[in-house]
């Protein structure tokens, strides 16, 4: 296949893996049938580029592909280097023709329907014709060859409007945030105090107070004020938020009545405020929100842990799975240990002083260079300000102005600026200068508090570990973009080595790149191995020999004579955890003289 050819860029030229990724997953549609298709490619291979010459692949074949991607700085960022692509950005992001005062998602509620810039989504446009950004913007995407898109808007269009019909692909980045995601767009809460205001119905403030089952009923009866009031309410904008709320209610009432055990709701007070909240335990089975717009499915990350509990996730039957390797050598991005002791919410405290010092430390060392703390919560990041307010190379921020203290820190003049970030773990690219190093503060522990959270880790125990392995493997890729990319990484919270031991789950391009592990170091059988197996006849005594002969056969048989290929290789069996296992078996053969390093 002559794909160069879609390449946008004066050099017509791949990455290593690139080309054949992107054949593999023709082969996987055109010939094979798949449905699904994951690919898991680290940082460095481009999977953007991979998505839009599959979408300019297909377009020859008159077939129409989505790209869908978290945020809308993601899709900025698409744009960047793919200028004919069409986005879709919502109301928010366009200036209201009828009322400039307002952006469109307030002039469209105080309009409806009776706006003269909208188009018909259904007729083609005419040239003459001047009309609302919005609209303009949404026909051009559902007529648009290749069509990128942020996650929630197509949730939202998916549970509400259909405005964008079936394609032949759809390409999901940053896939590993679907079911995170889902469970975003799925979750719903009920202000008390509003609902006893709008539609004088009082609603209980404790949830254990009603069973789910009463709780459905509950949501429709809400659902049903709303409605009746959204009727006889004249002015357009409340009328129209009032229908948007019932939709929204009646609709996560039939999805609980539907599914009664994958629910939890909580309740949640703040200033005096109680809201009930309503959240999906699995999101299996409500993928087709997402995965439904297309006859075929491609969905990449560079963090699939283990691709048939990736696939499980998201309720994936039919797929196809294709791994790529790094192009980014382990020596361009190592990761050190550097502990200050614990960070959990016990031993914050106490440690936090340490925290401070290993930091100051750090910004000494990398003088000249600009540098990301990951804090993982508020709290520290919080804290830390206090510290270093006052020190101008330092750049923090909140929850609204997250963005604008990316591009600040990305484009300062301080050539040894310190971005201190909470949420700059995955989804940002620190390219080249814009951060030569990085710091991660916190053990990426999701809050078991959360009833949510708690439900799934009982249905699906070591949820939680993969998460925190999964976030950990996010933050690692934020530094080095490219093959010539360098940076360090450093580990701060002593909790982190807990991830990191023999059973880990972190991505292989994570342990490549950790210190003192040796992943990638060849190793060969020693003389007599067979019989150095292990000795103490315990009751796993049998199994832990069959384990240790398996490894042994396939170093010698198989030439999978380092930690990073055994683990691959065992990564491929379907329904199988054993490739986590690889690392314990190594180091007891290690410990028994089986097996060595090649000096």
């Amino acid at each position: 296949m002559k794909l160069e050819r879609y390449i946008p860029f004066d050099k017509k030229e791949f990455r290593p893996h690139q080309k054949e990724a992107i054949c593999d997953i023709i082969k996987a549609i055109d010939e094979n049938d798949y449905r699904n298709i994951i690919l898991n490619a680290p940082v460095g291979i481009g999977k953007s580029l991979i998505a839009y010459v599959l979408g300019k692949y297909y377009e020859e074949e008159d077939q129409q592909t989505y790209i869908y991607t978290k945020t809308k700085y993601l899709q900025d960022q698409y744009l960047q280097d793919f200028t004919d692509m069409v986005t879709v950005k919502g109301r928010s992001n366009f200036i209201c023709k009828v009322d400039p005062s307002c952006h469109c998602d307030t002039g469209c509620k105080k309009i409806l329907t009776t706006c003269p810039y909208k188009p018909d989504i259904s007729e083609p446009m005419d040239p003459l014709e001047e009309y609302c950004p919005y609209w303009e913007q949404k026909h051009n995407g559902v007529y648009a060859s290749i069509t990128l898109l942020n996650y929630a808007y197509v949730f939202a269009d998916s549970m509400y409007i259909n405005h964008f019909p079936m394609r032949h692909l759809a390409i999901c980045d940053e896939g590993h945030n679907i079911e995170k995601e889902l469970m975003g767009v799925l979750e719903n809460r009920i202000s008390v105090s509003r609902v006893a205001k709008d539609i004088n119905l009082f609603v209980p403030r404790q949830a254990h107070m009603k069973t789910m089952s009463e709780w459905v009923g509950i949501l429709q009866e809400i659902a049903d004020g709303y409605k009746s009031l959204a009727a006889k309410t004249k002015n357009l904008e409340d009328k129209d938020t009032y229908k948007e709320r019932s939709q929204s209610l009646a609709q996560t009432a039939t999805l609980i009545s539907e599914n009664l055990d994958n629910w939890v709701v909580k309740d949640e007070s703040f200033n005096g405020h109680t809201s009930i909240i309503f959240k999906p335990i699995m999101v299996d089975k409500y993928s087709n929100l997402l995965l439904s717009k297309a006859q075929h499915n491609v969905i990449m990350s560079g963090s699939v842990l283990k691709p048939d509990l990736f696939a499980k996730e998201l309720g994936l039957e039919d797929y196809a799975y294709i791994e790529v390797p790094s192009i980014i050598p382990a020596k361009n991005r190592p990761i050190k240990k550097l502990y200050c002791g614990s960070m959990s919410n016990r031993n914050f405290d106490s440690t936090f002083p340490a925290l401070v010092q290993k930091i100051e430390q750090l910004a000494e060392y990398h003088s000249d260079s600009k540098g990301v703390i990951h804090t993982f919560t508020y709290k520290i990041a919080n804290r830390l300000r206090e510290v270093f307010k006052s020190n101008p190379r330092f750049i923090f921020h909140d929850s609204k102005t997250t963005n604008k203290a990316i591009f600040d820190f990305k484009t300062s003049d301080i050539k040894n600026a310190i971005l201190v970030s909470p949420v700059a773990f995955e989804g940002v690219d620190f390219l080249y200068d814009e951060a030569r190093w990085q710091a991660i503060c916190k053990d990426p522990f999701p809050n078991i508090g959360d009833k949510q959270i708690s439900a799934r880790e009982d249905i699906d125990f070591g949820w939680i570990f993969r998460q925190r392995c999964l976030v950990l493997s996010q933050m690692y890729g934020r530094t080095n973009r490219a093959v010539d990319d360098q940076s360090v990484t450093y580990l701060l919270d002593s909790n982190l080595e807990s991830l990191l031991g023999p059973a880990t789950l972190v991505t292989d391009y994570f342990l490549e790149g950790l210190e003192g592990l040796n992943y990638a170091k060849p190793f060969e059988v020693c003389d007599n191995a067979y019989s150095k197996l292990t000795p103490d006849k315990r009751r796993s005594y049998e199994q832990e020999r069959f384990e240790e002969t398996c490894i042994l056969d396939a170093i010698k048989d198989e030439g999978l004579n380092t930690l990073e290929k055994l683990r691959m290789e065992y990564k491929k069996i379907p329904d199988n955890n054993s490739y986590q296992f690889v690392m314990p078996i190594v180091e007891r053969l290690f410990k028994n003289g089986a097996i060595k390093y090649i000096e």
